[in-house]
């Protein structure tokens, strides 16, 4: 059984975001888990986070999808994630959604192109177009 379960730090790291978002989805009820021992650390189904997976996968596909069925004007609603834990190394007050920059430069450039980002903030966009 225990191979079916998962820290908080390896659905994290897994999922490229912070512990505390991983609590915060848990307790939205995004992830099913279960308290374990006395201590009531929390426990996390394999089975959940591979659905999870699966699911923003083909969100994110069917997202760029219509996206590129859009005139070349709009790409669409976009919708920010939680940022990854190596955006979070340190504050910056400007970041920008990491996952939208990236839908934007897909969208906006060819592949092996150049991507500008003038005022460099906290790297998002150089991140995200390597």
């Amino acid at each position: 059984m225990s191979k079916d379960l998962l820290t908080t730090v390896e659905v994290s790291e897994l999922l490229s975001i912070s512990p505390s978002t991983v609590k915060r989805y848990a307790n939205k009820g995004v992830f099913d888990y279960v308290r374990i021992g006395n201590s009531g650390h929390r426990r996390y189904l394999k089975e959940s986070i591979e659905n999870y997976i699966i699911d923003q996968n083909k969100h994110a596909t069917q997202t760029l999808d219509n996206n590129k069925k859009q005139s070349t004007k709009s790409i669409g609603k976009l919708i920010a994630n939680p940022h990854p834990s190596h955006y979070l190394m340190h504050k910056y007050w400007g970041r920008k959604a990491h996952n939208i920059v990236q839908q934007y430069i897909k969208f906006y450039s060819q592949e092996g192109g150049k991507v500008l980002d003038p005022f460099m903030g906290s790297g998002v966009t150089v991140i995200e177009s390597i």
